[in-house]
C-alpha cells in the first residue's frame, strides 16, 4: 500500500508537529461510516485526492456493475471504526517500538437483494480489495485507496420480527492512519 508518509522526528530534539485547537468553536465530526468505495486491487489510484476535482473523479468511476478493474463500487452501510489495536515491544535503553497497528471496520448491510448476497459469496474468495471509506463530513484512503482484507456474512436473528442484515469486517495494517479529506458529496 503506498500512502503519503508523514514527516516522522529523527533524533531526540526533533520539533513536533504543528497543533492548532480552537477552544470556541472546536470542529466537531458527527455520524458513522456511511460509505465504502471499493475497487480491484489492482485498479488505477484515484489522481484528485485533496483537490475540488474528487467527487468529479469518484463520480466518473462509480460503477456498481463494476464492468473493469478501474471501476469502484459504492457500498451503502453502516459501519464503527474502534480505535486501532497495535503491539509494542520494549528495546534497548528502556525504550519502545511499536508495530503497525490493525484497524478495523465492522459494517452492516441492510438491503439484502440478489446482487448484495452474491458479492457476499465473492468476497469469501479472500481477494484483497481497496477502498475508501466515508461518513458525512470527511472520506479517507488517499489516491491508491486501502488494501484491505473483505469478509462479509448473512445473520439473521431469531423471532417473527427478527432482521436479516450482511455484516462484514474490513480489517488492514499499517504504521499509519490512512489519509483523510473532506467528503466531497457532503450536504
Amino acid at each position: 500500500m503506498s500512502i503519503i508518509i508523514p514527516s516522522c522526528p529523527t533524533g531526540c530534539n526533533s520539533k513536533l508537529n504543528p497543533w492548532a485547537q480552537d477552544p470556541c468553536t472546536p470542529q466537531v465530526s458527527i455520524g458513522e461510516i456511511n460509505r465504502i468505495y471499493m475497487m480491484s486491487a489492482g485498479g488505477m489510484p484515484l489522481t484528485t485526492w485533496g483537490t475540488p476535482g474528487l467527487a468529479a473523479e469518484l463520480l466518473s468511476r462509480i460503477d456498481n456493475t463494476a464492468t473493469t478493474v478501474d471501476s469502484i463500487i459504492e457500498l451503502i452501510l453502516s459501519a464503527d471504526m474502534p480505535a486501532a489495536s497495535g503491539d509494542m515491544i520494549d528495546i534497548a535503553d528502556n525504550k519502545k517500538f511499536y508495530l503497525p497497528k490493525t484497524f478495523t471496520i465492522n459494517f452492516q448491510i441492510d438491503d439484502v437483494n440478489e446482487t448484495v448476497h452474491d458479492f457476499l459469496r465473492f468476497t469469501e474468495c479472500n481477494q484483497v480489495v481497496k477502498i475508501w471509506y466515508a461518513n458525512p463530513d470527511w472520506i479517507w484512503g488517499g489516491n491508491d485507496g486501502i488494501e484491505v482484507n473483505v469478509t462479509m456474512n448473512d445473520v439473521i436473528e431469531r423471532g417473527s420480527k427478527g432482521r436479516y442484515t450482511i455484516q462484514g469486517v474490513i480489517t488492514w495494517e499499517s504504521k499509519f492512519t490512512p489519509e483523510r479529506d473532506v467528503n466531497p458529496f457532503a450536504s
